[in-house]
């Protein structure tokens, strides 16, 4: 399995700051996301790491459109 790149873990991180998440969310909702207990950014696939960003994106998208994205 490839890890994550650079790029994807400093997405996931801006996201994750523009939803207001804590870690303990964050990490719930990307292990919802991807289907396994994740504890750490850098566990995440690439692969897996792209259907994080794609969710938290569609949350932040959300956010800013006023609904309450999680």
């Amino acid at each position: 399995m490839s890890q994550l790149t650079k790029l994807q873990l400093a997405y996931i991180e801006i996201l994750v700051i523009d939803l207001s998440m804590l870690r303990g969310e964050r990490n719930f909702h990307m292990s919802r996301i991807v289907g396994r207990d994740v504890h750490y950014l850098e566990d995440l696939t690439k692969k897996e790491a792209s259907l994080v960003i794609s969710e938290f994106k569609q949350w932040k998208e959300n956010k800013e459109e006023g609904d309450i994205p999680f």
